[in-house]
């Protein structure tokens, strides 16, 4: 036997009084009007069969007719079978280069190129910069709070010497990085990416140093306050620089073959910018313990 909800007679024709909507209706409701809402601007909507895994066998005839650059490797596949593996890594790639005419990624991308402008570059670059220090900055501290006093061994070396960089580095171009994941075209070009990220990694060490400088260390050193604003924010603005220029990498394809960012491509600059990072700061902690 059925339940008694399940009987012909609970349907809603059947009921007295107005209708009443299901509770999992009103949410979906919600759903669809803030979806309806959406700027024209988002990429959420841009699913597209023709984005889909080149797995259909009409897809794999054909070659590459642009620069279409191999995930794995980056090599150019241009002018090469679509089903053919990578000739430098042997990778198979899975999709396809979309058109800018019939849709997708590649429509929305082409048709916002044509409407950038250098003035709002140069107000994301602003942007960016103004919100990306003080973000940072809020992450390290976060990030200190977790690490409390740095001991010469033991976890407080490994937060300084490898979480820590990696957070700092990763949030110093982290409104550049949103900017290049949702909006690529509001940059012009690779500079404004840098200068973002640099100006934000400045920001960032003004603000660490006047907190080093006038709350966590009680009366410091003309020595130390000469090192702070010099090798420290040397370090922050070469570091920043080394990972900016990974992010540059995923906008440069992204622009050049109106595809999605892949930020795989900065993996290995922002995980150098990271190292470099780490090795000062575990210098700067061995110091401190050895020689004071």
């Amino acid at each position: 036997m059925g339940r008694k909800d399940d009987s012909v007679f609970n349907e809603p024709q059947f009921q007295e009084g107005p209708h009443k909507r299901d509770p999992s209706e009103e949410k979906a409701e919600t759903v669809l009007r803030k979806e309806a809402n959406r700027g024209k601007d988002s990429t959420d909507e841009l699913q597209s069969v023709n984005q889909e895994p080149a797995i259909f066998p009409g897809l794999k005839q054909g070659f590459y007719d642009r620069d279409w650059s191999c995930s794995r490797c980056g090599y150019n596949l241009r002018g090469r079978p679509f089903n053919e593996p990578c000739p430098s890594c042997g990778h198979r790639e899975r999709y396809l280069p979309t058109s800018p005419v019939v849709g997708g990624y590649a429509r929305w991308l082409n048709e916002h190129l044509k409407r950038s402008t250098a003035s709002k570059g140069l107000l994301a670059v602003l942007a960016c910069a103004a919100a990306g220090g003080p973000f940072a900055v809020v992450g390290a501290f976060i990030e200190q709070s977790w690490l409390g006093p740095t001991p010469l061994f033991g976890f407080g070396l490994i937060m300084a010497g490898v979480i820590a960089p990696l957070v700092e580095e990763t949030l110093k171009i982290s409104t550049a990085a949103f900017v290049v994941e949702r909006r690529p075209y509001l940059f012009t070009s690779a500079g404004q990416i840098m200068l973002a990220a640099i100006g934000a990694a400045a920001i960032f060490s003004v603000i660490e140093n006047l907190l080093y400088l006038n709350v966590y260390i009680r009366n410091p050193s003309e020595g130390l306050r000469l090192w702070r604003w010099t090798a420290c924010v040397a370090l922050h603005l070469g570091c920043t620089t080394l990972a900016a220029s990974g992010l540059v990498r995923v906008w440069r394809r992204t622009i050049r073959e109106l595809r999605p960012p892949a930020f795989s491509l900065a993996v290995r600059r922002i995980t150098a910018a990271a190292v470099l990072h780490g090795l000062y700061n575990t210098g700067a902690i061995i110091w401190e313990n050895f020689f004071g």
